[in-house]
């Protein structure tokens, strides 16, 4: 039987009880197994409901998914000194999938198979959490501990939906001597991409230059997962009716409606070492009522949320950012739509090690370097660059997210690591 071991967790809410620690070492498999309304049978060979007229929970508790790091400038002509490694870093908090027995159903087996078999279980998860088409107005929120929340990245809480799934061996597997890392990869039914909302944040502000900011995330938050938003009314605005009527028909407001749009998931898997990850998300916000879009300045009036990301593009590999772009949409002297982006990601330069003096004279012997975060070895450096630049849009025709004048970003895949735009940036 592989490894297991039972113990009592210290687990900070009355209503769940001492846990479970599953810990494998052939495929590094940690989870935390928290319990809500279950027991260990006298026998010790189930997990047995105590009351059965309520739900039975098991929580699934994960280490840090994401690691945000110290990110520097880049510019077209000057380009920031970064900091000697270790490079500042910050861990995200642990990351929970909370599942029910299903009704009818008196416990289940203690047994590694029995515990990471997630199929016959009910995922528990925020109100917003909703799957596209769904009626309903939840607004964001930090999710109880009752609900499942994985955080990545770095403060940020996403959710599946209830048609997503996750999918995983329950033993280790290993060929030719190798064994692989235990992961459990999220699935949808017969779906290409998995969508994700971004349930709420933790409301921790920025400390560190990372890949994403506080209006990043509030952002995120907002364009995926807020079902609510709507013009605060005449009293809270301190308006009269007749006045704020006005300004509903006149702001184009009236009846205005947003359909939150959830984060395309082309893979994301969970692993004890941190979560591997493509997601990407395109938004039109505030969208077309009544025939037109409502101003900035009528959003503003109104008291309502005006996120400005277009698109958002995430590649990451066991909690360590490969690539993020941010586009936001905005204006250029004298008032010409435009969009900012901003870059960053982990490069690869060669490094000097040292000199040494052979037949032929001096020579140098060079090591890669990694462009994030943590020391890759100990010869190298780690950063991550960030690259702001404003891609203009010709005034005759409509502003497109993400392209220039130069073109280069209209012509690369969003699965490229190296999509930077090499267009026209602004000095520091």
């Amino acid at each position: 039987m592989d490894p297991f071991t039972l113990h009592v967790l210290v687990i900070l809410m009355p209503e769940w009880t001492g846990g479970l620690r599953l810990l494998r070492p052939e495929d590094l498999l940690v989870l935390e197994v928290g319990l809500s309304n279950l027991q260990v049978s006298g026998d010790g060979a189930r997990l047995v409901r105590v009351d059965p007229a309520q739900p039975a929970l098991l929580m699934f508790v994960l280490p840090y998914q994401h690691v945000a790091e110290r990110a520097f400038f880049e510019f077209e002509t000057s380009t920031e000194q970064a900091d000697d490694p270790p490079v500042q870093a910050l861990a995200a908090g642990p990351s929970r999938l909370v599942f029910a027995l299903p009704d009818g159903l008196d416990g289940i087996a203690l047994t590694p198979d029995a515990l990471l078999d997630w199929t016959v279980l009910v995922p528990q998860l925020a109100a917003n959490a909703l799957p596209e088409g769904d009626a309903g107005a939840p607004r964001p929120a930090l999710p109880s501990p009752a609900q499942t929340a994985i955080e990545f990245p770095y403060r940020l809480f996403l959710s599946p939906d209830s048609n997503a799934g996750w999918g995983h061996r329950t033993a280790p597997f290993s060929s030719h001597g190798h064994t692989e890392l235990w992961h459990s990869r999220l699935v949808g039914a017969g779906q290409s991409t998995v969508p994700l909302r971004a349930i709420g944040r933790r409301p921790v502000p920025d400390s560190i230059r990372s890949s994403l900011t506080d209006e990043d995330l509030n952002d995120l938050v907002t364009l995926t997962s807020d079902f609510g938003i709507s013009p605060k009314g005449a009293q809270e605005l301190g308006m009269s009716l007749g006045q704020w009527q006005q300004r509903l028909i006149s702001g184009h407001l009236f009846r205005f409606h947003y359909e939150p749009t959830p984060l395309e998931s082309h893979e994301f898997m969970i692993t004890a070492l941190g979560a591997t990850a493509q997601l990407r998300g395109n938004w039109e916000y505030p969208p077309m009522n009544y025939g037109a879009k409502p101003s900035d300045e009528d959003l503003a009036l109104l008291g309502m949320p005006n996120p400005s990301m277009e698109s958002y593009e995430h590649v990451a590999g066991v909690g360590r950012d490969q690539f993020v772009r941010v586009v936001r949409r905005g204006r250029v002297h004298p008032g010409h739509p435009a969009s900012l982006v901003k870059v960053t990601e982990r490069r690869f330069e060669p490094y000097v090690v040292r000199t040494v003096h052979g037949p032929d004279g001096p020579g140098q012997f060079s090591a890669p370097e990694r462009t994030c975060g943590s020391i890759f070895k100990s010869s190298s450096r780690d950063r991550t660059w960030t690259t702001p630049s404003w891609h203009r849009s010709v005034p005759t025709g409509p502003s497109k997210a993400g392209r220039c004048r130069c073109g280069c970003c209209a012509s690369l895949p969003w699965s490229a690591l190296k999509s930077t735009c090499r267009g026209p940036r602004p000095q520091r």
